[in-house]
């Protein structure tokens, strides 16, 4: 978040796979930063931040201050329109068994901090054996990408009606550097 914030990113989203000690869970979900209202999503921010479910608990003084400037309504609309825009678009390219896990809330480390819309993809299970053969094709990887930005399209479209195709991202392919993927 850092390096979107220091470079006035207008979103944020970070995309990850799932993983569970369970072969058998499957599907993607998209999750926005605030506090954990469900088991699971506990599960998934300790798993993602290297930590245990006990350390997620201490986080909550943290975050209920951050979560004062967070823009949590923001971030939830752009999950939720991330998240119907993935699963549309996979069911319609075809792949049989994309499970809708939803929009969830969860106290994620690399949410922490960010000053605009922010949202973490778990992009299908890489412990599920027929998500990790998809996982691993480019295709399915171009699929996955292209709805991101489809659903992020979208928010922009939403948030700025007047926005056009001369936009950044709304004219742009994802072969575009501005699309690539940034590492701090």
């Amino acid at each position: 978040t850092a390096f979107a914030n220091t470079r006035h990113a207008d979103l944020f989203v970070s995309i990850h796979t799932n993983a569970s000690r369970d072969p058998r869970p499957y599907g993607i979900e998209t999750y926005f930063l605030n506090l954990a209202t469900d088991d699971e999503s506990i599960r998934v921010a300790a798993m993602e931040n290297a930590t245990s479910t006990k350390n997620i608990s201490d986080l909550h003084s943290i975050l209920n201050d951050l979560l004062k400037n967070a823009k949590i309504n923001e971030s939830r609309h752009l999950a939720s329109l991330v998240q119907d825009s993935l699963i549309a678009n996979m069911n319609q390219r075809g792949y049989d068994r994309i499970k809708d896990k939803g929009v969830k809330q969860a106290p994620f480390y690399v949410l922490l901090g960010a000053r605009m819309p922010s949202i973490l993809v778990e992009a299908s299970f890489i412990s599920n054996r027929e998500e990790c053969r998809r996982l691993v094709t480019p295709a399915y990887q171009n699929h996955l990408a292209e709805s991101i930005v489809q659903g992020l399209r979208k928010y922009i479209r939403a948030i700025n009606p007047m926005a056009s195709q001369e936009s950044p991202l709304l004219g742009l392919s994802l072969d575009e550097p501005s699309l690539r993927a940034s590492y701090d």
